[in-house]
């Protein structure tokens, strides 16, 4: 397999910015990493405060039939303004680091295929 696919493969199904360490942009890809690390664990606190709200909101925590119910309609109640803010910040990282792992590593393989061809 090509080194640009490849490192535009391991950017989308293993983690943004693994592409970038692939292609020797070190810096790029910990920036990537931290950032789509950064971006998760945020996403992650907002979905556990928000599922708190959703408990606490909720008067009678015993065991129901409908517990399941009244939660999904407590989660339904709040805003998710900040949860789609995060998913999309999380997504446009995502596409932007296969296409620039996929694009420089092109561009390393055109740049070697010339080196090569100059000896």
């Amino acid at each position: 397999m090509k080194k640009h696919w490849g490192a535009a493969l391991l950017s989308g199904l293993v983690l943004p910015g693994t592409g970038q360490v692939l292609n020797r942009q070190y810096l790029k890809g910990g920036i990537l990493i931290g950032t789509v690390t950064v971006l998760f664990l945020c996403l992650l606190v907002k979905v556990l405060v928000d599922l708190n709200r959703a408990f606490q909101s909720i008067p009678d925590l015993q065991r129901s039939s409908d517990l399941l119910s009244q939660l999904r309609s407590a989660m339904a109640e709040q805003d998710h303004t900040v949860l789609w803010i995060l998913l999309g910040m999380l997504f446009i990282l995502w596409i932007f680091s296969i296409v620039d792992a996929f694009v420089v590593g092109k561009r390393l393989k055109r740049f070697e295929d010339e080196k090569s061809g100059l000896r």
